[in-house]
């Protein structure tokens, strides 16, 4: 009898503590509606939820002139597990290796979480962080990285 409540329990803690648990890291890219070639941008979410709340990192990597070029910034947001979406938004560039003449376009990612067979993933649009910046709008797509 035990042994079969503790295989419950196990059972059942292991597929609620899965269940829509989206901090970790997500790879993936951003697209702007205003790129005619359809070139996207490789970036990674760095995510940490917390009841409502998102904090974490964003890392994005281009190219420019031939040299491999990142930026780093530091992330905030709100999570609703009803509707199983999130916004982050990029408050702060922590780091990064772009020539000094490069504009820096903070931006707004929102997302909603899918889940086909084995592949967790975060769908959803991007927006400039402020009205002043004004960098475009476009599409955003992740999947979860397992390690």
């Amino acid at each position: 009898m035990k042994r079969t409540l503790l295989f419950i329990l196990v059972v059942f803690g292991s597929i609620s503590s899965k269940g829509q648990q989206l901090s970790g890291q997500w790879t993936g890219n951003f697209a702007s509606n205003n790129e005619p070639s359809g070139y996207s941008t490789n970036y990674v979410l760095e995510l940490e939820i917390k009841g409502k709340l998102v904090e974490g990192y964003s890392y994005t990597y281009f190219n420019i002139g031939g040299k491999r070029c990142y930026v780093i910034c530091r992330l905030e947001g709100n999570y609703d597990k009803g509707s199983k979406s999130l916004e982050v938004t990029e408050v702060e560039r922590v780091k990064s290796n772009t020539p000094p003449d490069f504009r820096d376009c903070l931006q707004t990612h929102i997302l909603t979480y899918f889940k086909a067979g084995g592949v967790e993933s975060l769908k959803g649009k991007w927006k400039s962080a402020s009205v002043k910046d004004d960098c475009g709008e476009g599409i955003s797509e992740f999947e979860r990285i397992t390690l």
